[in-house]
């Protein structure tokens, strides 16, 4: 069982919102570098918070960065709107 408070969990959520903001915006100016960096730090504590689907997105973020893949990259901000859009809905 995962015992981090429900609350901090919440909060967490709410403020990754902007990641998505700034995974864009390195795409858009193909900074694979700075792209890297957000899913690398994405992937570092995600975990602690008990979102392990949000881990394996981080993984490839950081991995599409590192390759330098746009469709990849492209593909998993996709995924990681959708798991946001998901989890944040179902934020009380």
């Amino acid at each position: 069982d995962f015992a981090m408070p429900e609350e901090f969990r919440q909060k967490y959520v709410f403020r990754r919102v902007q990641d998505i903001e700034s995974l864009r915006a390195a795409l858009n100016n193909s900074s694979f570098e700075e792209f890297q960096n957000v899913g690398h730090q994405l992937r570092g504590n995600v975990a602690s918070f008990g979102f392990f689907d949000l881990e394996k997105i981080a993984e490839r973020l950081e991995l599409a960065g590192n390759q330098r893949d746009q469709t990849l990259a492209r593909e998993q901000l996709g995924l990681l709107e959708q798991w946001f859009k998901t989890e944040s809905a179902a934020i009380p």
